[in-house]
């Protein structure tokens, strides 16, 4: 089965890096984007602000920081899919910490979702483009198009917002072995149906039919795909 991983925002989970400095244009972007980002975007150093200890996944402020084992193990799946940024950290006592971090950024996105299928809600933007969009919790029901996912190891959700990324149950497991945390992770199940936008984003077809497609977020990049 296909597991969801984000990242986990706790006391123990956290070693408590912040940057040195950022670009204006600092990307802000969780676990992954789903499509490739500049490296300009992103900080290339941090420092830690206690004396904690460093695990191989962690949140730096507004992304992320992944080990080079983290980065060895994707890449043993889908090489040269998959953006890594080095970042530079330094422990509270100004010394470089020697193992090598990145930011990562899945460059995959694929809308697998089955909505009849799944508990899915759905909501309203607040601001412009004020299109509906369709949201799934972390401890909610989510069952996926086994025909949508094959072939994939690490992607993310596209139009449905999940805040994190799917993985394959190979290389699940393989992060398990290696021993690779923290990680928020839900199992999840699949089922050999088709993924079609009919069956499932129908309400942003029938707002995208009235309004045209926004020009704006992240819906503006996927939904071309599918009008």
């Amino acid at each position: 089965m296909p597991v969801h991983l984000s990242l986990e925002y706790q006391d123990y989970s956290d070693p408590m890096f912040d940057f040195v400095a950022e670009p204006e244009n600092m990307a802000l972007i969780g676990l992954s984007l789903g499509y490739p980002m500049d490296a300009g975007r992103f900080a290339t150093v941090a420092r830690q602000q206690k004396k904690k200890k460093i695990h191989d996944v962690f949140p730096l402020p507004g992304v992320n920081a992944v080990s080079e084992r983290f980065k060895e193990i994707v890449e043993l799946y889908e090489p040269g899919v998959h953006q890594f940024f080095p970042v530079e950290l330094f422990d509270k006592a100004g010394d470089r910490v020697p193992s090598n971090y990145y930011i990562f950024n899945c460059t995959v996105c694929v809308d697998a979702v089955l909505v009849a299928h799944s508990e899915v809600s759905w909501s309203q933007r607040l601001v412009e483009p004020y299109d509906p969009f369709p949201r799934i919790d972390h401890w909610d029901k989510e069952i996926l198009s086994a025909q949508a996912i094959s072939g994939h190891h690490v992607w993310c959700g596209g139009l449905f917002e999940t805040n994190g990324i799917y993985v394959s149950d190979v290389l699940f497991d393989d992060l398990k072995r290696a021993k690779i945390k923290y990680f928020k992770e839900k199992s999840l199940e699949t089922i050999d149906v088709a993924w079609r936008p009919e069956d499932n984003i129908q309400p942003i077809l029938d707002w995208v039919k009235q309004n045209g497609l926004p020009t704006v977020g992240r819906a503006s990049r996927f939904l071309k795909n599918y009008v």
